[in-house]
Order: structure tokens, then C-alpha cells, then sequence
């Protein structure tokens, strides 16, 4: 059980040891990866699990309209159904309440783990702009490099816009170009300037390098909070 959907909790049957069982086998991955430091994308899917938990216990009471009902009676004349509850609220709230006891703490305890990952993967991340910085800096170029790797790892980025919830996010987005060896003769800025002859789309680009302390998995942490320390930048 390597992930857990949405409706895990009221999907299926509403019993405590069978939801710990599947709630135990998630964490157990998720644990896994952690202890590889490879945070996304479980740390993200773990967020959205947690919140929706804590969500559902503060407004359990409406999750009572997911389970069956059954037709007891019809008046059509007033055009009124009556349904009868195949789960009384008794048993529900109670077996409802013993798992969101357990699995909130559970996940929670597993977020602080990423989280303190996270953080150590950031305290020892070093970003710097190359050259000036242009006015225009909602798109260019990131150098990433690791200090045990000999390569740099060349992107383009590009800051988007998105709609979730009403509400107006900015992401930045990585297209990976080349891989750069660098040398005394190949250092940042000369790095920089190949970029600016082979992409002339881009004559004035805002670059930035960023330095990992530590070799971090590159997909699963460093990109993504390399990200992240990007956009920071660029609101700045």
C-alpha cells in the first residue's frame, strides 16, 4: 500500500484495524523514502493527507452523507423522501473518532520528519545570482551542481501563473537543457554567456547557481526545493 486515495477513510469498511493497516502500510513508504531523503513528490501527497484528516475532524459531521442510506418511505404529493441511515451515528462517530485519533498524530509525527529533512536540505543550499540581475527576471537560467558531482545541471526556467481555489499561485517551471562540466575556463560566467549565444530568444537573462552542500537526490528533494528557494528569489 504504497498510496492512499482521497476517500480512503470512508471508502470500504469503517473499521479501525482495517484503516490503522492501511494507514501503517502508507507511512511505511513514505517512511522509506525519507530515510533516503527523497521528499517529494510523498511529502506533498503526505500534506494533503494530513490536512484533509484534520479537516475531516473538525467537520466530521458532514462526512455522514457519504455513507449508504436506504429508501424507507415516499411521499410524492409533497414530493418528500425519507431515507432510513444503514450507519447509526453512534457507531459512526465513535469508530470515526478512533481512527482520526490515531492516524492524525501518526501522520503528523511522519510530516515533522520530512519537514526537518526539508529543512536541513535547505540550510545547505547556497543560491547566487550571476552577473546582474535584469529587471525582467520571470524567466532564465538555473545551474545547479551538488558537491560531490563534477557536473552542473543547466535549466531554463519560467515563472507561470495558475488558478486553484479561487485564488492566483506562481510557480516556477524547470526544462533541464545540458549538463556543464566546470573548469577554469568553462566557470559560471562564461557558462552564462554560451546560453545567451545559443538561446538568443534571451539575450539578457537572470541566472542564478545553486550550490548543494550535499549530494541530495536530484528529482526527489533537490530540484523541488531548489524551486522553491528560486521563487522565493525571485519575489524578493
Amino acid at each position: 500500500m504504497s498510496t492512499l486515495n482521497d476517500f480512503w477513510i470512508t471508502e470500504g469498511p469503517l473499521d479501525f484495524e482495517y484503516k490503522k493497516y492501511k494507514l501503517l502500510a502508507y507511512l511505511k513508504h513514505v517512511r522509506a523514502g525519507f530515510k533516503m531523503n527523497e521528499l517529494y513528490p510523498e511529502m506533498s501527497d503526505l500534506v494533503h493527507h494530513y490536512h484533509n484528516l484534520v479537516e475531516l475532524k473538525e467537520r466530521k459531521e458532514l462526512i455522514q452523507v457519504q455513507f449508504p442510506k436506504r429508501l424507507e418511505s415516499a411521499d410524492l404529493s409533497q414530493l418528500k423522501l425519507t431515507y432510513e441511515k444503514l450507519v447509526t451515528d453512534d457507531q459512526f462517530m465513535e469508530e470515526l473518532k478512533a481512527i482520526l485519533d490515531y492516524a492524525i498524530p501518526q501522520m503528523g509525527a511522519t510530516l515533522e520528519a520530512g519537514k526537518a529533512i526539508h529543512d536541513f536540505v535547505e540550510e545547505n543550499l547556497n543560491l547566487e545570482p550571476i552577473g546582474l540581475v535584469p529587471i525582467y527576471d520571470k524567466e532564465g537560467y538555473l545551474l545547479l551542481k551538488t558537491s560531490l558531482a563534477r557536473d552542473i545541471y543547466v535549466y531554463q526556467y519560467q515563472v507561470s501563473l495558475f488558478k486553484s481555489s479561487g485564488e492566483n499561485y506562481r510557480a516556477v517551471n524547470l526544462k533541464f537543457i545540458k549538463n556543464e562540466w566546470e573548469t577554469i575556463t568553462n566557470n559560471l560566467r562564461q557558462i552564462k554567456l554560451n546560453l545567451i549565444k545559443t538561446f538568443k530568444e534571451l539575450p539578457n537573462p537572470a541566472t542564478f547557481f545553486i550550490y548543494s552542500e550535499y549530494d541530495f537526490p536530484l528529482t526527489q528533494t533537490l530540484l523541488p526545493i531548489s524551486q522553491r528557494m528560486l521563487m522565493r528569489q525571485i519575489k524578493a
